[in-house]
């Protein structure tokens, strides 16, 4: 398996999804990433947004 950590830019997006009301499969899908990784980012850095 390969792991990469998110991006900035894909941090930004994922920020701006979740501000709007988009669900982390929403999420997920519109940055190619699984479900459990937008769930756990977001989760980790929740404090920022």
């Amino acid at each position: 398996m390969n792991y990469h950590h998110f991006t900035i830019e894909e941090r930004c997006c994922l920020r701006e999804y979740y501000v709007k009301g988009k669900s982390y499969r929403e999420i997920a899908r519109l940055l190619g990433r699984n479900v459990s990784s937008v769930s756990r980012e977001l989760r980790r850095n929740r404090t920022f947004i």
